[in-house]
């Protein structure tokens, strides 16, 4: 409820030296640090009888009342827009970009007022889509259920983050973990701004990475790789998680070979008209791929250290080769079974946002689903420290946005690492804290 009244202050109507974004920040940080002492109380939450459907409806209840708020600070959402509205009408998002939709360029009929609210706010208008057909399907579906509004955007993502709470009670079963740490999922702070509010489209990973996890835990690994891989084709890098899935499989060669065949076909299938366009000039993955850095100080001053050109590129092909060889690290040293499985999977998204050029609040959601399986206290801390990322237009209207880069970005990553620094001496503060082991086996004996 605070966020629903603060975002009234924070649409671009509100002159931007009056915007309330210290009020913001800060009672978004709260609420992530009373999530964080939710987390602390796992091992005594495992024991709790508070009603699941208790939970649901809080939780519910929480999402609702964001839907009719005025997003904060974000603009992501008006691409979606646009990109849903082409693929719905048989138009190519790869092909045609949002400046030329916006100069009359191609046979979209598009409403006057639309073009003023829409399309003019769309950022880099110069690029096309970055997004991957996965989430382009869902955006589609967005504009079907509500052409050109942001309803059918929420809509779409509640239904998701529906089904990711189905499937994490099930697998919280399956694992033998107490079903009570749904919670963790439900009620993240993090997930309820970045999704409802802001509009970040990760919440649709959700079910595709949980439902994977719950597939291999049931003995269904085909089916466990299927769902990888339409993870991929919503955002790519949930394709590294297959290593760790199909080295389960490790002593059935012939198995583990038709499975990947299965996953890469998928893969490839889905993001071949992504991939296809990477290289034109006015490609938005290739522009993201190769010039994005922003709010991580520390891999700002090594970028610092590489020298344009070629030496940025082998910067930024260096940190996807760290990803990739850690992936294959993780998968080769898994154990079988599906503890192992979710930990090796949440080790690979932690990577995967550490190296990542570019932090964003929303790309912590990529480790939110698993904080039901392993409440990891570090974690749930980035979960209340990147709501800091706003002050950055604070500071940067007054000038001061260089300030915030070399100084106020730390206060994202050091809270956390102190954590980690103490999790040496204290299991509970340890990443994958040893709190997040079962007490029995799983109720899925073909899943061992």
């Amino acid at each position: 409820m605070v966020l629903q009244w603060l975002s009234q202050g924070l649409t671009p109507a509100t002159p931007i030296l009056e915007r309330p974004l210290i009020p913001f920040t800060a009672a978004s940080v709260v609420a992530g640090m009373v999530f964080w002492l939710l987390v602390l109380a796992a091992p005594s939450l495992g024991q709790g009888r508070f009603p699941i459907i208790g939970v649901l409806l809080v939780g519910l209840a929480m999402r609702l009342v964001l839907f009719p708020s005025a997003v904060i600070r974000e603009d992501d959402h008006f691409r979606y827009l646009l990109d849903g509205a082409m693929v719905a009408n048989g138009f190519d998002p790869y092909a045609l970009q949002p400046k030329a939709v916006r100069e009359g360029a191609g046979p979209l009929a598009i409403p006057e007022d639309v073009r003023r609210d829409v399309i003019q706010h769309i950022n880099h208008p110069e690029l096309t889509t970055i997004y991957p057909p996965g989430a382009l399907a869902a955006f589609a579906l967005a504009h079907w259920i509500a052409p050109w509004e942001l309803t059918g955007l929420r809509i779409v993502f509640l239904l998701c983050d529906l089904l990711g709470f189905l499937i994490t009670l099930r697998l919280l079963t399956a694992l033998s973990l107490p079903r009570l740490w749904v919670v963790f999922y439900w009620w993240n702070p993090l997930t309820l701004a970045q999704v409802y509010n802001h509009l970040h489209f990760e919440v649709m990973l959700f079910p595709a990475i949980l439902g994977a996890l719950y597939f291999s835990a049931s003995g269904l690994r085909t089916a466990a790789a299927a769902a990888l891989a339409l993870a991929a084709g919503i955002k790519v890098w949930p394709a590294l998680m297959l290593g760790p899935l199909l080295w389960q499989d490790r002593e059935r060669v012939m198995v583990m070979a038709a499975r990947a065949a299965m996953a890469s076909a998928i893969i490839g299938i889905l993001l071949l008209p992504l991939l296809a366009t990477a290289l034109e000039r006015d490609s938005g993955l290739g522009a993201y791929a190769s010039r994005w850095l922003f709010n991580d100080p520390l891999l700002a001053l090594l970028a610092g250290l590489a020298p344009e050109g070629a030496g940025q590129t082998l910067f930024r092909a260096t940190l996807a080769g760290v990803a990739a060889g850690t992936a294959l690290w993780v998968s080769y040293r898994t154990a079988q079974g599906p503890h192992a499985l979710a930990q090796a999977c949440f080790l690979i998204a932690l990577v995967v946002f550490a190296l990542s050029p570019a932090k964003f609040p929303w790309y912590a959601l990529w480790l939110a689903p698993f904080l039901a399986l392993i409440p990891s206290l570090p974690v749930a801390a980035l979960m209340a420290t990147m709501p800091i990322y706003y002050l950055w237009f604070w500071f940067d209207p007054r000038g001061q946005g260089q300030f915030y880069l070399d100084a106020v970005a730390w206060a994202q990553y050091v809270p956390v690492l102190v954590i980690i620094a103490f999790g040496i001496f204290v299991p509970q503060l340890r990443i994958v804290p040893r709190v997040s082991r079962p007490q029995g086996q799983s109720r899925h004996p073909r899943a061992q």
